[in-house]
């Protein structure tokens, strides 16, 4: 048995051995994880040293609130600029995951480069792709 934080531990492990420049991860969960609960503090850092951004989409139940309480994945998909969805009905999970297709087909990734001995100033950067939502991840190394 593969416990979900440890599995999206193991993903981002793959994640980062493929040296990805953009990389997303979608995760189901039918219950939270509490912070306390995880037995090695470390588990975040692969997930959020891979670069991918992580989407939750979470049934919680109803009447429960947005911030029903601690809940590690809220947190990874803040500290990933990913999503958390949360949904009250397990009717919605496939409504939630095209709704997430959705917003990720119209999303554009930018890496940039700044060019050695240029002046710290704030890069402007254009996409003229009408509905696109354009996601700055920030300077390369």
């Amino acid at each position: 048995l593969v416990r979900p934080l440890a599995a999206l531990t193991q993903t981002a492990l793959r994640i980062a051995g493929l040296e990805s420049s953009f990389s997303v991860v979608v995760v189901i969960s039918t219950s939270p994880v509490d912070p306390l609960d995880v037995p090695d503090a470390d588990r975040l850092a692969p997930i959020i040293d891979s670069g991918a951004a992580v989407h939750v989409i979470a049934l919680r139940p109803a009447g429960a609130g947005v911030d029903s309480g601690p809940d590690l994945y809220r947190i990874v998909t803040d500290q990933t600029r990913g999503q958390f969805i949360p949904i009250f009905s397990s009717l919605s999970f496939g409504i939630a995951l095209e709704r997430l297709a959705d917003a990720l087909s119209m999303e554009i990734m930018i890496d940039y480069l700044v060019p050695a001995g240029s002046e710290p100033r704030s890069p402007r950067v254009g996409i003229r792709v009408p509905g696109a939502r354009v996601r700055g991840l920030g300077v390369s190394r």
